[in-house]
């Protein structure tokens, strides 16, 4: 008899306990599984020549990304959607060169995975990026100077002495083109073109052959704060590539796209810039 006791009584214990263990349980729900990012940079190359240096982004797939140059302090600020790193440190100190002392690596977890790769600069050394395959190369060209004779020294020197031109004193820029922001939002593309002054005169027009079909924005009287031709590819159907380019007199954007958009088009001066719309939303 005292046995039975003893094992009813343990068998109740041991009820309580499982009863309570899972009330506790209960009142801590399961942690949300974080959001993957679509694509991740795996690698960041340096390769470095006697009058180049490329800063290679290498990926597991085709990157998407924006870019943006910054004044203080100097920096090239390159944006990767839907990015991760995979293992990469958060900054990095290449060996000495001409153009870049620090390159960090920062992710955006907000309302999409967002990976910034940040070039410190180390002056107004030209550069370009150029998407390659599963990778981005950012170059940076030295600037060699052409040697002199002493005749075009001379020259140089009474060239000094006679009054600018009426040309030359029209070459004031009234803004610089800072960013250039790709957005894709349901069947639109919205391109914002953040410019650093008055977008006092612009134009557009648009090209239909040879393929691609082509949006045009001029932007008059301004100039670029890029070196070259910088070019976005977008993914979608709508806009498959976006370039802009710094000319002497003005700044030119071109919106590679499909015939059948080039009349689904809207240009919208703002306080910044200027907002280019291509897709059907533009009409509402």
């Amino acid at each position: 008899m005292r046995l039975t006791t003893k094992t009813m009584s343990m068998t109740c214990m041991l009820t309580l306990l499982a009863m309570f263990v899972q009330g506790c349980a209960s009142d801590h729900p399961a942690t949300p599984k974080l959001i993957e990012p679509k694509r991740m940079i795996n690698d960041i190359l340096i390769i470095q020549t006697t009058n180049s240096l490329t800063v290679v982004v290498q990926g597991n797939q085709p990157l998407s990304y924006t870019f943006m140059q910054q004044d203080s302090p100097q920096a090239l600020v390159i944006k990767f959607t839907d990015t991760g790193f995979d293992r990469l440190g958060p900054v990095y100190f290449p060996p000495d060169n001409f153009a870049v002392h620090s390159i960090q690596t920062l992710q955006i977890p907000e309302s999409a995975m967002e990976a910034r790769v940040v070039l410190g600069l180390k002056g107004s050394t030209p550069y370009q990026l150029v998407p390659e395959e599963n990778s981005l190369k950012v170059v940076f060209t030295k600037a060699t100077p052409p040697a002199q004779s002493a005749n075009s020294r001379r020259g140089q020197q009474a060239a000094k002495k006679r009054p600018p031109s009426p040309a030359a004193n029209t070459a004031t820029a009234s803004g610089v083109l800072k960013e250039v922001n790709v957005t894709t939002h349901g069947g639109a593309v919205t391109v914002h073109l953040r410019v650093d002054g008055q977008v006092k005169n612009y134009k557009t027009f648009t090209i239909d052959a040879p393929p691609p079909a082509m949006i045009v924005v001029d932007l008059l009287g301004l100039r670029s704060a890029f070196r070259g031709e910088q070019k976005i590819p977008v993914e979608g159907n709508i806009v498959k590539l976006v370039r802009h380019f710094g000319h002497p007199d003005k700044v030119r954007v071109v919106v590679e796209t499909e015939k059948a958009h080039l009349k689904d088009f809207s240009v919208e001066p703002v306080e910044n810039g200027i907002v280019l719309k291509v897709g059907a939303s533009t009409n509402q």
